[in-house]
């Protein structure tokens, strides 16, 4: 499972990082940290999963949503943020995202999907 992790922070990319790393079959691809980079990256490296914060340097998570949705062979799209209620999570999922987790309180969630995903290449949407 090729990871890549979106995120404007270092120091929190760096944390979910060291989180996902441990997982059986995860490889890190690095991070992007603003949403032109994070569509160049995804076009070129072609990961399995994508760990998408909605708040970037440049541009936002939405931008990278909707990028994705015109590349061949799109990525599993996880939001990851601090952004999260109903009706964002809705509309991420409307741009083409698989799942939502708040930042704040569902790290452990996160990585129970994608250690699923890891093992069996499935992840059940919300």
């Amino acid at each position: 499972m090729r990871v890549l992790i979106v995120e404007d922070s270092p120091e929190v990319a760096r944390r979910i990082s060291e989180a996902i790393s441990p997982i059986e079959g995860a490889v890190l691809l690095g991070h992007a940290e603003s949403a032109p980079q994070a569509v160049r990256d995804i076009a070129a490296q072609r990961p399995d999963v994508v760990v998408l914060d909605l708040g970037l340097a440049e541009g936002s998570g939405y931008d990278v949503l909707k990028a994705c949705g015109s590349l061949s062979g799109t990525p599993i799209l996880l939001v990851f943020s601090n952004h999260l209620d109903d009706s964002v999570c809705a509309y991420c999922l409307h741009l083409g995202a698989t799942r939502c987790f708040d930042k704040s309180s569902q790290l452990p969630e996160l990585l129970d999907v994608l250690t699923v995903f890891a093992r069996t290449g499935a992840i059940e949407r919300t």
